[in-house]
C-alpha cells in the first residue's frame, strides 16, 4: 500500500492551464470510476457539461487557491460531504481568532474563547469581524464546505468546529480581530482580539481534567432515566479509548435494570462512524424484533483504478469484493440479495425495553445517522435535536479512496461504498432525517452553561412523571 505523505499546499502558487486541465481531468475519470454515487442530484450528460465548462474555464495561470474555487462547483453538484477537497492546512505561525462557535443558519454564536479571559461573553452574537458582516463570512466559508444535498446543517456543524482555521483559509489573514457582537442581554458591543497561534490557543487554555471516555453514562435518579452519550461510533476511536462497546452496552443493560431506570436518552450529537457494524450493535441494544440497517449497499469500482494519480488505494477492500457485488446497470454493482448484511439481526439479550429518546444534530453522520434512521422509522424512539448530517435516501461511506492530484497538490478523499438505509423516511429527498422535534442550543443558555436540548428532555421526564 502506498501511503500518502502529508504536505501544506502553497495557495498562492501559480498553475499553468495545462497543469490545471491535468488535475481536472484526473478528477473526473476517477469520479467516473469509482465514487458510488456521483449522479444523485445531477445526471451525467449535466455533470459531464459542467466539467466541460470548468475544463474551458481554465484557460489562464491559476493560483492554486483560484483552481480550487474553479473546481467547488463540481463538488457541490456531487453533493457528498464525503466527496470533497481537504481543506487547507494553517501555518504553525498562522494567527488565529481564538474562539469557538455554534453556527445556527446566518447567527454566529460564542461557545468559548479559548483565551481562558471570556472578555468575549458567552453566548454572544458575532455581527462582523473586521468590519466583515457575519454573513458574508459564512458566506464565503460554506461556498468551500461541501454537505449531502442540501443539508444546511451538516456545514454549519462543519464551519462551527472549524472556524477559525477557515477564517484564516478562506476569509482573511489577520494577527487582530475587531469583533462586533450582540451580548446574551441584546447590547452591541465592540471588542478587539488578538490572534493567538494554535499552540499558544492549546497553551492558554485552563488544564483538564481527566480526558472523557468517547462514551460516558449519566444517570438521572430524579427522572429515573439514563443519559448515554456517543461521542463516536468510529471503531478505531473506540479501539484507541479501549472500549469494547459491546461489553459497554451489556453492562449498560444490568446496571440500569437493576436501578429500574425507565426511559434512555442516547445522545449521538457531533458523532459519525464510517462501518455500519456499530450502527446494528447499537440499535440492538433497544431492538424489541429483528431489524436490518441497509437496504442496499453498491459499489462502482470493482478493482484499483487506472490513473496518474498518487493514490492509497486500499487493496483488502478490493480484494473482498468478488462474488459479493453484482452487476445492475448504469456502472454500479450491487451487494447480492443473500449477503449477510442485508440479513435480519436480532435484537440483544435483554434488551433496553423502556422509552428511548434519540439527540442528533447537523454533526450526526455515518453509523450514528443509520442508528437515529433505523430509531424513527421502526418506531422505537423519539428523535429530538435537528436535522443529521447524512442524506436521508442514501450516503456514502466505509473504505475509501485517498488521492493526491500531482499538479494542484491537492488531496481527495473518495468513498467506495454507497448505502441505502432500511425502511421508509418522510424527509426531502435532498436532505437528512427530520427530528419529530427540532430543539437547537438557545444563545440564553450558552451564557449559563446550560444544554438546551438536555434541559428540555429531563424538564418532559419530570412532567411525565
Amino acid at each position: 500500500m502506498q501511503v500518502l505523505q502529508a504536505q501544506r499546499i502553497e495557495l498562492v502558487r501559480t498553475l499553468t492551464p495545462e497543469q490545471s486541465q491535468a488535475d481536472l481531468e484526473i478528477l473526473a475519470s476517477l469520479l467516473e470510476q469509482v465514487h458510488p454515487d456521483p449522479y444523485r442530484y445531477t445526471s451525467k450528460g449535466e455533470l459531464d457539461r459542467m466539467v466541460d465548462r470548468v475544463r474551458d474555464s481554465l484557460a489562464l495561470p491559476l493560483t492554486v487557491a483560484s483552481f480550487r474555487a474553479s473546481l467547488a462547483p463540481v463538488f457541490h453538484a456531487i453533493g457528498d460531504a464525503r466527496f470533497q477537497l481537504e481543506h487547507p492546512e494553517t501555518d504553525a505561525a498562522a494567527q488565529l481568532l481564538p474562539v469557538k462557535v455554534l453556527v445556527q443558519g446566518e447567527k454566529v454564536l460564542v461557545v468559548d474563547e479559548t483565551k481562558g479571559f471570556r472578555s468575549l461573553p458567552i453566548g454572544s452574537s458575532i455581527i462582523s469581524i473586521n468590519g466583515i458582516p457575519i454573513g458574508t463570512v459564512l458566506e464565503r466559508m460554506g461556498a468551500n464546505v461541501v454537505a449531502d444535498g442540501h443539508n444546511s446543517t451538516l456545514r454549519e456543524a462543519i464551519i462551527g468546529s472549524r472556524f477559525s482555521e477557515f477564517y484564516h483559509g478562506y476569509v482573511e489573514q489577520s494577527s487582530t480581530f475587531n469583533i462586533e457582537y450582540f451580548d446574551p442581554q441584546g447590547i452591541r458591543n465592540e471588542l478587539l482580539v488578538m490572534g493567538l497561534t494554535r499552540d499558544e490557543v492549546v497553551r492558554s487554555q485552563k488544564p483538564g481534567g481527566v480526558q472523557l471516555a468517547p462514551w460516558t453514562s449519566t444517570i438521572h435518579p430524579d427522572q429515573d432515566a439514563l443519559w448515554l452519550t456517543l461521542s463516536t461510533l468510529e471503531q478505531e476511536e473506540l479501539d484507541k479509548a479501549d472500549l469494547d462497546p459491546a461489553k459497554y452496552l451489556r453492562a449498560l443493560l444490568k446496571e440500569m435494570k437493576r436501578k429500574g431506570l425507565r426511559d434512555l436518552v442516547i445522545d449521538v450529537r457531533n458523532a459519525d462512524g464510517r462501518e455500519l457494524a456499530s450502527a446494528e450493535l447499537l440499535f440492538s441494544f433497544i431492538a424489541k424484533e429483528p431489524f436490518r440497517v441497509v437496504q442496499d449497499m453498491s459499489v462502482r469500482s470493482m478493482e484499483p483504478p487506472a490513473t496518474d494519480a498518487n493514490v492509497t488505494i486500499p487493496a483488502e477492500f478490493y480484494g473482498s469484493l468478488a462474488g459479493l457485488f453484482l452487476p445492475q446497470g448504469s456502472g454500479a454493482y450491487h451487494v447480492r440479495a443473500d449477503d449477510h448484511r442485508l440479513e435480519q439481526l436480532t435484537p440483544m439479550k435483554r434488551a433496553f425495553a423502556g422509552k428511548v429518546h434519540v439527540v442528533c444534530n447537523g454533526g450526526t453522520r455515518g453509523a450514528a445517522a443509520a442508528f437515529v434512521m433505523l430509531a424513527k422509522r421502526s418506531n422505537r424512539a423519539r428523535i429530538v435535536g435537528e436535522e443529521v448530517g447524512a442524506n436521508s435516501g442514501s450516503f456514502t461511506g466505509g473504505r475509501a479512496l485517498d488521492v493526491e492530484l500531482p499538479n494542484s497538490g491537492f488531496r481527495i478523499s473518495i468513498p467506495l461504498v454507497r448505502y441505502v438505509p432500511d425502511g421508509v423516511s418522510n424527509a426531502p429527498l435532498d436532505r437528512g432525517e427530520m427530528p419529530h422535534h427540532t430543539v437547537v442550543q438557545r444563545a440564553e443558555d450558552l451564557a449559563k452553561g446550560r444544554d438546551t436540548v438536555k434541559g428540555a428532555l429531563l424538564q418532559f421526564f419530570n412532567e411525565m412523571q
